[in-house]
């Protein structure tokens, strides 16, 4: 079995091999339209490893780098790894374990902090990932419109899918992502477009008076999945596309205050879940970087505690004023787990119902969801 780099030359069958394994596995897909941020434009190659023998595609494995965003408060670098992709006639050879082992060594060896992936717990568990960050969603429904906004007045406020919207109308909703998407990957302004409409999401501009006022991204059965907008036009546009649409899910990350207010007052329903898995490469940036970021929107207790993630090593992290810390220590811990413990204790949303969750003040669970449109 031949472990390797695919060239340009190998984009279409590599794509090919990709559209069989999943149309196989799951449903028929076409990842050109469906991933178009990736598959759609030319030198995708070169972010995949593939496993050939005799000349032909056994298995794939992609690794999507990502500069996550923080707030004003830092970055992170992370890789979403995606199309993890072993041929039907081929599965019990070890290939799926040797791709991921090679993924792991790349995530080293380029210093990345962390590795993101979307799948099934117990099967990645094998690999060291774990579940993390935290999705809030609420639930609109006729409740909601009848009641909750039955004042609201949506006036000349109007949608405008992305597909009809002018350079200068796609300009100015990038400008409303970069000020306020505050936890996200970053996002060029030429990749802007086919981001949103990955996963075959449909993003619409938010018009008052034909003038850009934000935007949103929808999914095909109309939940909103992220949205960017003047405050006072939250409500007119939620009465707009739940006019239409009658009963959907709005994400609010954990970090956007305003929004969670807006929809606990008007929704039916709220449910709070996992939204990914993740593999830590480095704990101490990771965490102070999670703490901060929460800090700058959660008032947060001082305090101090100092775990052992084995076998990374053992940590202070420390909150002082809003300013937290991590660093290694050779001091004794208050307590002592594994690495996958330790992301379901400090970054994913059930960390709170542990009984070690008091250990660590008012801080968890410290991770919100990454927006849709970021995944892989």
């Amino acid at each position: 079995m031949n472990i390797l780099r695919p060239d340009i030359t190998m984009e279409n069958d590599l794509l090919d091999f990709l559209n069989y394994v999943f149309s196989q596995a799951h449903r028929p897909h076409d990842f050109k339209k469906l991933l178009p941020k990736i598959y759609a434009k030319e030198g995708f190659s070169n972010i995949h490893i593939i496993a050939a023998k005799d000349d032909r595609l056994k298995g794939a494995i992609a690794m999507l780098p990502l500069t996550i965003k923080l707030g004003d408060t830092g970055s992170l670098s992370a890789g979403y790894i995606g199309s993890v992709a072993v041929h039907p006639y081929s599965r019990g050879e070890g290939i799926m374990k040797t791709l991921m082992e090679k993924v792991h060594t790349q995530a080293e060896q380029e210093g990345i902090d962390m590795l993101i992936l979307g799948g099934r717990r117990l099967r990645y568990n094998y690999f060291g990932y774990e579940n993390f960050a935290t999705r809030l969603s609420f639930k609109l429904g006729e409740g909601s419109f009848r009641h909750g906004m039955a004042d609201i007045d949506t006036g000349t406020t109007s949608l405008k899918p992305f597909s009809k919207a002018s350079e200068k109308e796609l300009n100015t909703a990038y400008d409303y992502f970069d000020r306020y998407i505050k936890y996200c990957a970053k996002r060029n302004r030429e990749d802007f477009h086919s981001i949103s409409i990955s996963y075959e999401n449909l993003p619409y501009l938010v018009l008052e008076d034909n003038t850009v006022k934000g935007y949103m991204i929808t999914a095909p059965n109309g939940d909103i999945r992220e949205i960017a907008i003047e405050e006072e036009y939250v409500l007119p546009v939620l009465k707009l596309w739940l006019a239409e649409k009658k009963a959907i899910n709005v994400n609010a990350p954990l970090w956007n205050k305003k929004l969670i207010n807006i929809l606990e007052k008007i929704s039916e329903s709220m449910s709070i879940s996992e939204d990914a898995m993740v593999k830590i490469f480095n704990f101490e940036k990771v965490l102070s970087a999670y703490l901060n970021f929460k800090a700058s929107y959660t008032d947060l207790l001082n305090g101090k505690v100092v775990v052992e993630i084995k076998p990374s090593g053992t940590y202070v992290i420390e909150l002082t004023d809003g300013k937290a810390s991590v660093y290694k220590t050779q001091e004794k811990p208050d307590i002592s787990m594994d690495e996958r413990n330790a992301v379901r204790l400090l970054l994913s949303p059930l960390g709170t119902s542990f009984s070690e969750s008091a250990l660590f003040y008012n801080w968890l669970p410290l991770v919100p969801e990454l927006p849709q449109a970021d995944c892989f």
